[in-house]
């Protein structure tokens, strides 16, 4: 069984094929717990935020 999100854009009828794919939000949370794939995220989940590397010294 399959749910969408939102239903497709065009009708879906038997003998049509169609490709599903399984969204990722790319944060090694959602690889950890959706995909159980933490080993193989290729992110930089604990780098500052890029407002933490452009805030002038004494900010």
């Amino acid at each position: 069984m399959v749910t969408l999100r939102s239903p497709p854009v065009f009708a879906v009828v038997a003998g049509v094929l169609v490709e599903v794919a399984e969204g990722c939000d790319k944060s090694l949370a959602t690889c950890a717990t959706r995909f159980g794939n933490a080993a193989n995220f290729r992110g930089e989940p604990h780098l500052p935020g890029i407002d933490l590397l452009t805030r002038w010294p004494g900010n």
